[in-house]
């Protein structure tokens, strides 16, 4: 069975890499690139047993209208399902 969340682990081991949208949604373009910045979840206790359910913020890289960043930088969640259909990841 497919795991569509990350652990806690593979979730902090992300932070720090750079990501690059294949796709276009919402106000993500497509070959936009950004870095994670942190991690979160927690453990879900169910009936076939608990499971870590986390996932990463990836901060975007600024606009190519603001080169010097000075717009608060669009932040977005993403479960490890999302990650792996929707970007790729990239060189620093």
């Amino acid at each position: 069975m497919q795991n569509f969340n990350y652990t806690r682990a593979e979730a902090e081991a992300l932070v720090g890499k750079r990501f690059e949208t294949r796709v276009e949604w919402d106000r993500v373009t497509k070959g936009m690139r950004g870095r994670v910045i942190w991690s979160s979840g927690r453990l879900i206790w169910a009936l076939q047993g608990p499971y870590e359910k986390y996932d990463v913020v990836i901060a975007w890289d600024p606009p190519p209208g603001d080169p010097n960043g000075r717009a608060p930088a669009t932040q977005d969640w993403f479960s490890k399902f999302q990650i792996e259909k929707y970007l790729r990841e990239v060189e620093a």
